[in-house]
């Protein structure tokens, strides 16, 4: 059996549209209900907290290269 991958998606924003998904991301991790089995929910933490540092790192980018 092939192993499925996922497609790459890109797409186009500017930087309040970072800075409101790295708010969102970091919203839901603190809210986040605890309502599904241990393993599913462990993978998804760990996904949206990767997730958050790279926008993270995208705002300090931005920062870095603004002035």
């Amino acid at each position: 059996m092939e192993e499925f991958e996922q497609p790459f998606l890109q797409m186009n924003c500017d930087i309040n549209d970072v800075r409101l998904l790295h708010d969102s991301v970091e919203f839901y991790l603190e809210n986040y209900p605890h309502t599904e089995n241990l393993e599913k929910l462990a993978d998804r933490i760990q996904h949206l907290k990767a997730f958050k540092k790279t926008l993270y790192s995208m705002l300090l980018e931005y920062n870095f290269h603004k002035e």
